[in-house]
């Protein structure tokens, strides 16, 4: 049986517009591939109130169309939705997953909470495999 490779993607509501497919499909082209999505549910707040369980209800949605997505593009994948703290769930995730790589799927400096957090750099410090940041481009947004 040939080797997968697993990749942890951490993603808020990022992931599939546009910027992150073509780093998806050159991993497949390498070999077989397994991704392992994130959501935070903090990652669906906006400017309305929305409660915590409603949080998750669509953390859940979003995850369920970023694995459609992800098979569609020859991968397999499934996910989870983070409800605590994140650094220590990509953490375990690497551990358990055997990951080789995360990449956080991210919108441009100055928009992103994940690069306000400084993020990249925390989980770099975390773990040991690498940390890539892939951020929205001008084409996700058309």
């Amino acid at each position: 049986m040939a080797d997968v490779t697993c990749v942890i993607l951490v993603s808020n509501d990022t992931l599939f517009n546009g910027h992150i497919e073509d780093e998806i499909l050159r991993r497949v082209r390498m070999g077989d591939l397994h991704v392992h999505v994130m959501t935070p549910t903090t990652s669906v707040r906006s400017s309305w109130t929305i409660s915590e369980g409603a949080e998750e209800v669509i953390a859940t949605a979003r995850i369920r169309e970023d694995i459609r997505r992800l098979r569609e593009l020859g991968a397999t994948a499934d996910g989870e939705v983070v409800r605590g703290h994140l650094i220590e769930a990509v953490q375990l995730a690497v551990a358990e997953h055997g990951a080789s790589e995360v990449l956080l799927s991210s919108l441009a400096p100055g928009i992103s909470r994940m690069i306000g957090m400084d993020l990249p750099h925390r989980l770099e410090r975390a773990l040991t495999v690498p940390v890539i940041m892939v951020e929205a481009t001008d084409r996700a947004h058309a």
